[in-house]
């Protein structure tokens, strides 16, 4: 059936058309074949998964009761309230389209409302491969009530999706357009690491603080049970199988969704003129002339170094991957094995190394600013690629330097470790991004993985294995063998076949 032009549904089937695009742009050019090939594995992997989640929770029901259930609940809601905000403010600052949709005759809440639920659809895929293969799994042991986390999952994308519209508007009136797109980025990353940093905070404070904040939260909880219907009660009620509790919540979440983005779509199209017309203003800004410096390694440092200085919002997610890290480093701290204080952190420090040199070598490649200029300068991709590796190495010793002093107070052998595993460590993801470059957009650091889940686990996997190297080294430098071996053969697998560095994506600033 051919859907009439500018219709809603019309409209719908774009945005959703779009996002599968994206979808497709994640497994770097494969071919259709291996493309299900790799997601018929991961599905598979996953319910495997899931089923062992499941055989551990039966042997150890205690672990798993109402209040633990409750907090999994809240925490995908704030997942969701981030995810929301981080697209709805993608929309007003990188919706280059949007401004035709505007200034055509449909209604303009017609158009918001349709990327909304495009919006809507992505938050919900970005949960479901880790809670849809409980709900099969779990309806095949224990039966169908497992299969509510189906609708469960939608209320809670339309609830996200919804209060992440509205604050995403709120800010870009109450603080102005251009601190609006920092803040909210911020402002979402933290939302999202709010659960698991409120619960490793908790774990600090002493044991009669952590008494008083779970006595109120428990007033919290019975203040809602008994006067209104708070979302994550009337959620846990829907897990198990109530259907007016169900109901509720889906109910709860048309009407919020409905009133937000109907009533705020005049305010939401005006923001994104006043977004559009600020980054041209700011891309126009004059800026004081400096001479050039000697040699092109020189100059291309230089120029990467300036651009990071002049990006404080790239500190800002960078500091939130460090802080993302740190629950780890505490519960290892705080283990009753008494794990010594050098093997808790020289680990930690690998871990920060090559996440933060993956980060960077993606802004130096993927996101260039000025791709076409570098690439038709009379040099080759080798001497640039060389002078971007030695300016990411830069900001890395930097922001790492704190850390390894502390450590080098307590053991100098340790400190030696974490240098060289870190410096190996951040090569190697530094190189895989270099190697496979994604075009992008430097304002979406955080983001930068939705275009290649490839690159990203092999990413992720190597710092998992380089960590599980420094220990093994520092133990026993033979077993240090093991983890180097699949490392070896990660960097093998994603090492370009040919001889010549590949060139940087023209475009990479343009695409989001």
């Amino acid at each position: 059936m051919r859907l009439a032009a500018g219709s809603f549904p019309w409209l719908v089937a774009h945005d959703l058309r779009l996002g599968w695009r994206m979808f497709g742009d994640m497994f770097m050019g494969w071919s259709r074949r291996a493309t299900f090939a790799t997601i018929a594995a991961g599905l598979i992997g996953l319910h495997a998964a899931a089923w062992v989640a499941l055989e551990f929770r039966a042997a150890a029901p205690g672990r798993f009761g109402s209040d633990a259930i409750a907090a999994v609940w809240a925490a995908m809601l704030l997942w969701m309230v981030s995810q929301g905000l981080l697209a709805a403010t993608r929309q007003l600052y990188e919706g280059r389209h949007l401004d035709v949709l505007f200034s055509s005759p449909l209604p303009v809440w017609k158009s918001v409302s349709s990327r909304a639920l495009a919006m809507i659809a992505a938050g919900f895929a970005s949960v479901a491969p880790l809670t849809l293969p409980l709900a099969n799994v779990g309806a095949l042991r224990d039966g169908p009530v497992w299969l509510s986390i189906y609708p469960i999952l939608v209320a809670l994308s339309i609830l996200g999706t919804a209060a992440g519209f509205i604050l995403a508007v709120g800010l870009f009136y109450a603080v102005g357009p251009r601190r609006a797109r920092r803040i909210s980025q911020v402002l979402a990353a933290m939302i999202a690491g709010a659960f698991v940093l409120g619960i490793q905070v908790a774990a600090l404070l002493p044991a009669e603080v952590t008494a008083r904040i779970a006595g109120w939260a428990a007033g919290l909880e019975d203040f809602a049970r008994t006067y209104g219907a708070g979302i994550v009660p009337l959620t846990a009620a829907a897990f198990t199988g109530d259907p007016s509790a169900l109901t509720a919540l889906l109910a709860m979440a048309l009407l919020v969704f409905g009133v937000s983005v109907t009533g705020l779509s005049g305010a939401f199209s005006r923001a994104s003129v006043s977004a559009e017309g600020t980054l041209a203003d700011a891309g126009n800004s004059a800026s004081r002339s400096r001479p050039f410096r000697e040699g092109v390694r020189t100059s291309l440092r230089w120029k990467e170094w300036r651009l990071l200085v002049r990006d404080p919002n790239l500190f800002a997610q960078l500091g939130l991957q460090i802080v993302y890290t740190l629950p780890v480093v505490v519960m290892l701290l705080r283990s009753p094995n008494e794990i010594p204080s050098q093997i808790a952190l020289t680990p930690f420090i690998v871990v920060l190394a090559a996440q933060i040199s993956s980060s960077l070598a993606w802004i130096a490649v993927s996101g260039e600013d000025a791709p076409e200029l570098i690439q038709t300068a009379p040099i080759g991709a080798v001497q640039v690629a060389r002078a971007k590796l030695s300016a990411i190495a830069v900001p890395v010793a930097a922001i790492l330097g704190a850390p390894v002093l502390v450590l080098c107070s307590i053991s100098p052998w340790a400190a030696a470790h974490a240098i060289i595993f870190g410096a190996a460590a951040g090569a190697s993801t530094a190189l895989l991004n270099f190697w496979h470059p994604m075009p992008g957009n430097r304002r979406g650091l955080l983001r930068r993985h939705s275009q290649s889940k490839v690159v990203a686990i092999a990413e992720h996997g190597l710092s998992v294995l380089w960590a599980l190297a420094v220990v093994m080294a520092m133990v026993d430098p033979r077993l240090a063998l093991v983890p180097l071996l699949p490392i070896a053969g990660i960097v093998w697998l994603f090492k370009p076949k040919s001889r010549t560095i590949r060139p940087m994506p023209v475009g990479a600033a343009q695409h989001a």
